[in-house]
Protein backbone atom coordinates (compact mmCIF):
# COMPACT_ATOMS: atom_id res chain seq x y z
CA UNK A 1 0.00 0.00 0.00
CA UNK A 2 0.78 3.62 0.01
CA UNK A 3 3.56 4.73 2.25
CA UNK A 4 4.54 0.83 2.80
CA UNK A 5 1.83 0.68 5.89
CA UNK A 6 -0.43 -2.81 6.07
CA UNK A 7 -3.98 -3.01 5.08
CA UNK A 8 -4.34 -4.07 9.09
CA UNK A 9 -2.48 -0.52 10.43
CA UNK A 10 -4.81 1.31 7.77
CA UNK A 11 -8.11 -0.57 10.06
CA UNK A 12 -6.59 0.33 12.70
CA UNK A 13 -6.19 4.07 11.67
CA UNK A 14 -9.51 4.00 10.59
CA UNK A 15 -10.76 2.66 13.74
CA UNK A 16 -9.53 5.38 15.44
CA UNK A 17 -10.17 7.94 14.04
CA UNK A 18 -14.35 7.18 14.17
CA UNK A 19 -13.51 5.95 17.91
CA UNK A 20 -12.04 9.50 19.09
CA UNK A 21 -14.42 11.34 16.82
CA UNK A 22 -11.69 12.66 14.34
CA UNK A 23 -14.52 11.23 11.80
CA UNK A 24 -18.14 11.20 12.39
CA UNK A 25 -20.40 8.77 10.68
CA UNK A 26 -23.74 10.07 9.73
CA UNK A 27 -26.65 9.15 7.02
CA UNK A 28 -28.62 12.14 5.19
CA UNK A 29 -31.27 10.58 3.88
CA UNK A 30 -33.53 13.44 1.71
CA UNK A 31 -36.58 11.29 1.33
CA UNK A 32 -36.93 11.18 4.75
CA UNK A 33 -37.17 15.17 4.80
CA UNK A 34 -39.77 14.89 2.23
CA UNK A 35 -42.15 12.68 4.39
CA UNK A 36 -41.59 15.21 7.41
CA UNK A 37 -39.37 12.58 9.64
CA UNK A 38 -35.90 13.59 10.65
CA UNK A 39 -33.23 13.08 7.47
CA UNK A 40 -30.27 12.53 9.63
CA UNK A 41 -29.16 9.90 11.29
CA UNK A 42 -26.17 9.71 13.72
CA UNK A 43 -24.00 5.86 13.25
CA UNK A 44 -21.19 6.91 15.49
CA UNK A 45 -21.05 6.90 19.42
CA UNK A 46 -20.03 9.57 21.61
CA UNK A 47 -15.95 10.04 21.42
CA UNK A 48 -14.68 7.44 24.44
CA UNK A 49 -10.87 8.05 23.48
CA UNK A 50 -9.26 11.42 23.15
CA UNK A 51 -8.22 12.86 19.48
CA UNK A 52 -4.73 12.73 20.78
CA UNK A 53 -4.39 9.29 20.14
CA UNK A 54 -5.24 9.78 16.44
CA UNK A 55 -3.13 12.13 16.07
CA UNK A 56 -0.15 10.21 17.28
CA UNK A 57 -0.71 8.23 13.83
CA UNK A 58 -0.78 10.91 11.87
CA UNK A 59 3.69 12.32 11.03
CA UNK A 60 2.25 15.75 9.94
CA UNK A 61 1.18 16.33 13.49
CA UNK A 62 3.98 14.02 15.64
CA UNK A 63 6.35 16.27 13.57
CA UNK A 64 5.11 19.26 14.62
CA UNK A 65 5.14 18.42 17.98
CA UNK A 66 8.84 17.47 18.08
CA UNK A 67 9.94 20.77 16.84
CA UNK A 68 10.98 22.93 18.99
CA UNK A 69 10.07 26.29 16.54
CA UNK A 70 6.76 24.87 16.22
CA UNK A 71 5.67 22.88 19.06
CA UNK A 72 4.17 25.38 20.85
CA UNK A 73 1.50 26.54 17.99
CA UNK A 74 1.01 22.88 17.40
CA UNK A 75 -0.18 22.33 21.07
CA UNK A 76 -2.48 25.46 20.50
CA UNK A 77 -3.92 24.00 17.61
CA UNK A 78 -4.23 20.67 19.09
CA UNK A 79 -6.25 22.19 21.55
CA UNK A 80 -8.54 24.24 19.60
CA UNK A 81 -9.26 20.49 17.29
CA UNK A 82 -10.43 19.05 20.21
CA UNK A 83 -12.75 21.55 20.94
CA UNK A 84 -13.67 22.05 17.55
CA UNK A 85 -14.42 18.46 17.22
CA UNK A 86 -16.30 17.97 21.12
CA UNK A 87 -18.56 20.70 19.36
CA UNK A 88 -18.89 19.20 16.26
CA UNK A 89 -20.50 15.98 17.80
CA UNK A 90 -22.54 17.70 20.22
CA UNK A 91 -23.99 19.17 17.55
CA UNK A 92 -24.64 16.36 15.43
CA UNK A 93 -26.23 14.47 18.39
CA UNK A 94 -28.79 17.39 18.95
CA UNK A 95 -29.61 17.11 15.27
CA UNK A 96 -29.85 13.38 15.63
CA UNK A 97 -32.52 13.56 18.01
CA UNK A 98 -34.29 17.01 17.04
CA UNK A 99 -37.45 16.79 14.78
CA UNK A 100 -37.44 18.86 11.30
CA UNK A 101 -34.82 21.98 12.38
CA UNK A 102 -32.69 24.13 10.60
CA UNK A 103 -29.26 23.53 11.59
CA UNK A 104 -29.40 27.71 12.34
CA UNK A 105 -31.61 27.02 15.05
CA UNK A 106 -29.67 24.25 16.89
CA UNK A 107 -28.18 26.17 19.42
CA UNK A 108 -24.37 25.25 20.71
CA UNK A 109 -21.26 26.16 22.91
CA UNK A 110 -20.04 29.76 22.21
CA UNK A 111 -23.13 30.04 19.97
CA UNK A 112 -25.58 31.39 22.41
CA UNK A 113 -26.61 34.99 22.44
CA UNK A 114 -29.65 35.14 24.79
CA UNK A 115 -28.93 34.16 28.48
CA UNK A 116 -31.98 32.21 30.39
CA UNK A 117 -32.50 30.47 33.88
CA UNK A 118 -32.99 26.96 32.45
CA UNK A 119 -29.73 26.93 30.30
CA UNK A 120 -26.70 25.28 31.84
CA UNK A 121 -23.61 27.14 32.34
CA UNK A 122 -20.35 25.14 31.83
CA UNK A 123 -17.60 27.71 33.44
CA UNK A 124 -14.01 26.77 33.16
CA UNK A 125 -10.79 28.83 34.59
CA UNK A 126 -7.81 27.94 32.76
CA UNK A 127 -4.04 28.96 32.05
CA UNK A 128 -3.41 26.75 29.25
CA UNK A 129 -6.53 25.91 27.21
CA UNK A 130 -6.92 22.10 29.07
CA UNK A 131 -10.32 23.44 31.30
CA UNK A 132 -11.74 24.42 28.07
CA UNK A 133 -11.11 21.12 26.07
CA UNK A 134 -12.45 18.99 29.26
CA UNK A 135 -15.49 22.01 29.48
CA UNK A 136 -16.31 21.14 25.86
CA UNK A 137 -16.14 17.80 26.34
CA UNK A 138 -18.69 18.13 29.53
CA UNK A 139 -20.60 20.50 27.16
CA UNK A 140 -21.07 17.38 24.04
CA UNK A 141 -21.87 14.80 26.92
CA UNK A 142 -24.41 16.88 28.32
CA UNK A 143 -25.87 17.69 24.96
CA UNK A 144 -25.67 13.93 23.75
CA UNK A 145 -27.49 12.59 26.88
CA UNK A 146 -29.63 15.45 26.71
CA UNK A 147 -29.21 15.02 30.72
CA UNK A 148 -29.92 18.79 31.35
CA UNK A 149 -33.00 19.78 28.83
CA UNK A 150 -32.45 23.38 26.84
CA UNK A 151 -29.12 24.91 26.05
CA UNK A 152 -25.34 24.40 26.99
CA UNK A 153 -23.52 27.52 27.54
CA UNK A 154 -19.26 27.14 27.88
CA UNK A 155 -18.10 30.42 28.63
CA UNK A 156 -14.92 31.07 29.61
CA UNK A 157 -14.42 33.01 33.21
CA UNK A 158 -12.66 35.49 31.22
CA UNK A 159 -15.48 36.71 29.35
CA UNK A 160 -18.43 35.88 32.55
CA UNK A 161 -19.40 38.06 35.07
CA UNK A 162 -19.27 36.78 38.47
CA UNK A 163 -23.13 37.30 39.13
CA UNK A 164 -23.64 35.19 35.95
CA UNK A 165 -23.41 32.34 38.38
CA UNK A 166 -26.65 33.14 39.72
CA UNK A 167 -28.80 33.29 36.93
CA UNK A 168 -28.67 29.58 36.50
CA UNK A 169 -30.61 26.47 37.80
CA UNK A 170 -26.99 24.91 37.26
CA UNK A 171 -23.59 25.42 36.92
CA UNK A 172 -21.00 22.89 35.73
CA UNK A 173 -17.61 24.44 37.01
CA UNK A 174 -14.40 22.99 35.17
CA UNK A 175 -10.91 24.24 37.17
CA UNK A 176 -7.81 23.91 36.49
CA UNK A 177 -5.23 24.42 39.79
CA UNK A 178 -2.12 26.81 39.45
CA UNK A 179 0.69 27.37 41.77
CA UNK A 180 -0.22 26.53 45.17
CA UNK A 181 -3.21 25.83 45.01
CA UNK A 182 -4.40 28.83 42.98
CA UNK A 183 -7.25 29.26 40.65
CA UNK A 184 -6.39 30.14 37.09
CA UNK A 185 -5.37 34.29 37.24
CA UNK A 186 -9.14 34.35 35.01
CA UNK A 187 -11.47 32.90 38.18
CA UNK A 188 -9.73 35.15 40.88
CA UNK A 189 -12.64 37.65 40.30
CA UNK A 190 -15.14 34.83 40.96
CA UNK A 191 -13.46 33.28 44.24
CA UNK A 192 -13.76 36.95 45.37
CA UNK A 193 -16.98 37.71 44.84
CA UNK A 194 -17.74 33.97 46.05
CA UNK A 195 -16.47 34.32 49.28
CA UNK A 196 -18.60 37.85 49.44
CA UNK A 197 -21.67 36.05 49.00
CA UNK A 198 -21.83 34.03 52.17
CA UNK A 199 -23.96 36.50 54.31
CA UNK A 200 -26.48 36.79 51.55
CA UNK A 201 -26.62 33.14 50.21
CA UNK A 202 -26.80 34.82 47.01
CA UNK A 203 -26.38 30.94 45.16
CA UNK A 204 -29.23 29.52 46.46
CA UNK A 205 -31.20 27.89 44.42
CA UNK A 206 -28.27 26.82 42.40
CA UNK A 207 -27.14 23.22 41.84
CA UNK A 208 -23.08 23.37 41.32
CA UNK A 209 -21.12 20.47 39.96
CA UNK A 210 -17.53 20.28 40.00
CA UNK A 211 -14.54 19.04 38.24
CA UNK A 212 -10.90 19.96 38.72
CA UNK A 213 -7.79 19.45 37.10
CA UNK A 214 -4.43 18.95 38.52
CA UNK A 215 -1.22 17.23 38.89
CA UNK A 216 -1.17 14.29 41.86
CA UNK A 217 2.08 14.73 41.67
CA UNK A 218 1.45 17.94 44.15
CA UNK A 219 -0.29 15.83 46.67
CA UNK A 220 -1.51 18.44 48.75
CA UNK A 221 -2.77 20.67 46.26
CA UNK A 222 -4.15 18.88 43.57
CA UNK A 223 -7.09 19.97 42.51
CA UNK A 224 -7.23 22.34 45.34
CA UNK A 225 -9.39 25.61 43.16
CA UNK A 226 -12.13 23.12 42.15
CA UNK A 227 -12.13 21.94 46.00
CA UNK A 228 -11.90 25.67 47.33
CA UNK A 229 -14.95 27.15 44.57
CA UNK A 230 -17.06 24.38 45.29
CA UNK A 231 -17.09 25.05 49.05
CA UNK A 232 -17.37 28.84 48.18
CA UNK A 233 -20.80 27.90 46.36
CA UNK A 234 -22.07 25.76 49.43
CA UNK A 235 -21.04 28.58 51.76
CA UNK A 236 -23.22 31.16 49.51
CA UNK A 237 -26.25 28.92 48.95
CA UNK A 238 -25.71 26.43 46.88
CA UNK A 239 -26.29 22.77 46.34
CA UNK A 240 -23.26 21.08 45.41
CA UNK A 241 -24.15 18.04 43.50
CA UNK A 242 -22.10 14.58 43.84
CA UNK A 243 -18.47 15.01 44.23
CA UNK A 244 -15.68 17.46 43.34
CA UNK A 245 -14.19 15.08 40.26
CA UNK A 246 -10.36 15.03 39.88
CA UNK A 247 -8.37 14.89 36.42
CA UNK A 248 -4.99 13.97 36.72
CA UNK A 249 -2.33 15.13 34.40
CA UNK A 250 0.03 12.11 35.76
CA UNK A 251 -2.81 9.36 33.98
CA UNK A 252 -1.29 7.77 31.10
CA UNK A 253 -4.62 9.20 29.25
CA UNK A 254 -4.75 12.34 31.04
CA UNK A 255 -7.65 13.65 32.66
CA UNK A 256 -9.89 12.15 30.25
CA UNK A 257 -10.95 8.41 31.73
CA UNK A 258 -11.84 10.17 35.13
CA UNK A 259 -13.64 12.92 33.42
CA UNK A 260 -15.95 10.21 31.77
CA UNK A 261 -16.49 8.55 34.71
CA UNK A 262 -17.59 11.77 36.59
CA UNK A 263 -19.76 12.73 33.77
CA UNK A 264 -21.29 9.55 33.42
CA UNK A 265 -22.00 9.24 37.03
CA UNK A 266 -23.50 13.01 37.72
CA UNK A 267 -25.52 13.14 34.08
CA UNK A 268 -26.22 9.88 33.01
Amino acid sequence: MEHGQSLAYAAHAQKLAVETGYWVLYRFDPTLGAAGKNPFQLDSRAPKKSPLEFLKLQNRFTKALSNPGSKERAQELHAGLIGFLAKRYAEYAQLAKAPMVEVAEVELPHYVKVTQEKDVLVLYGTETGTSRQAAERCAAHLLAKGAMGGRVLVRSALETEPAEMQKHEKVVLIVSTIGYGEVPTMMIPHEEWLAAQHKRQTMKGVTVYAFGLGDSAYEQTFCAAATMLARQCQEAGATLAGEVGRGDYQHPDDYIPTLDAWLAQNFA
